[in-house]
């Protein structure tokens, strides 16, 4: 379905008054768009081109476009990203934290973008404003966590990281979900550390300490896959670095770090920036339970 050329050159422009006066001559147009499941709406191209008034208007007057996918698998907050329309993201953002949770194609969510992006800022805003979109889970099974890894966005994984360790204090409810992710495998059995050490990401092996037995579609453990590399001569770290790992890994690990009964604000806007998350990251508090063997 064609927009009506008036409605997308007036979302182009941004001009609200215009808008109404199309409604005002007919009524149902923006309806009948509204009926196409897969559809480029007129707030799609607000959002595409940064006009802020009149994607709120949007907002306001049909909120079901937030939710609608174009026939790319874009929303409209996915699209404001694309073109890096920051002040429009945080009134989305502002208007209904939920609308980072919805899925495009595979299952791309505007957080996940965010994640392969690296953007530590809106990363951070993201979590605060809707901490369950870390939960979210692709179509290839993929976590946010695994994302930041095959992307190579490192910092992002290392802020991820932070954030679970940080609100583990705080909520009990994320102390359960933070063993469940660093577990959690791909469509490919691939966990955390599986990918880290196959991407030779030596900073994210350091830090993970997974379940020893857990194999990929490969039939490897992630210690197998770290040993083979070291034995081919690839540099994912040096012999004692790779024997200390192994024996850390071995170990019976528990969490460990405790719980502060003193309870944060999580959930505003703007109240901390990365480094906060990144910098209460600590490589001696494990992100997961004991192995099993």
């Amino acid at each position: 379905m064609e927009m009506d050329p008036s409605l997308r050159e007036e979302a182009e422009t941004g001009h609200i008054d215009a808008l109404h006066v199309l409604i005002g001559e007919d009524p149902y147009i923006l309806e009948r768009i509204d009926q196409v499941p897969f559809v480029d709406t007129p707030f799609h191209v607000a959002a595409d081109k940064g006009q802020v008034s009149f994607a709120m208007e949007m907002m306001n007057l049909k909120p079901s476009f937030a939710k609608k996918l174009d026939s790319n698998g874009f929303s409209p907050l996915h699209l404001a990203l694309r073109s890096a329309q920051t002040k429009l993201v945080f009134r989305l953002l502002k208007a209904d934290k939920d609308l980072v949770r919805v899925k495009g194609w595979e299952g791309m969510t505007a957080f996940h973008y965010v994640v392969t992006t690296g953007n530590s800022r809106l990363l951070v805003n993201f979590l605060e404003a809707c901490p369950e979109c870390i939960e979210d889970v692709m179509v290839r099974d993929e976590t946010a966590l695994h994302l930041a890894l095959k992307e190579d966005q490192i910092e992002a994984f290392n802020l991820l990281i932070g954030w679970l360790q940080r609100t583990r204090r705080i909520h009990d409810r994320v102390f359960s979900l933070e063993k469940k992710m660093a577990n959690w495998k791909d469509d490919q059995d691939n966990t955390l550390l599986h990918i880290a050490a196959k991407k030779k990401q030596n900073d994210a092996c350091s830090q993970l300490w997974l379940h020893v037995k857990g194999k990929d579609s490969e039939n490897l453990t992630a210690l197998q896959i770290i040993k083979y590399a070291n034995r081919r001569g690839v540099n994912t770290s040096t012999n004692e670095e790779v024997d200390t790992k192994i024996k850390l890994l071995k170990g019976k690990v528990m969490f460990s770090g405790g719980r502060s009964n003193k309870a944060q604000h999580v959930g505003g806007h703007d109240q901390h920036d990365a480094g906060d998350y990144g910098s209460r990251y600590n490589s001696n508090l494990p992100i997961v339970v004991k192995s099993t063997g």
